[in-house]
């Protein structure tokens, strides 16, 4: 995450020295959702893991079965 901030510091630095105003703007949009995405990551989920029911068996006649 630090190092992804510092780089993201850096491309919104130069690209304010070299005048890019429509990159600039898209930049600061992209980080700010990217911002509120984290923040949004940040709950934690809690489940237990379940048994799956137990299968029932089905008796059918053995000639059946073979002809199908």
């Amino acid at each position: 995450m630090v190092e992804t901030e510092k780089l993201d510091n850096f491309i919104l630095k130069y690209l304010e020295r070299t005048n890019r105003d429509r990159s600039l703007k898209e930049l600061q949009k992209c980080l700010r959702e990217k911002k509120s995405k984290d923040q949004k990551t940040q709950t934690k989920l809690s489940f237990t893991i379940q048994k799956p029911p137990e299968r029932t068996k089905i008796d059918c006649d053995p000639v059946i079965a073979i002809c199908k």
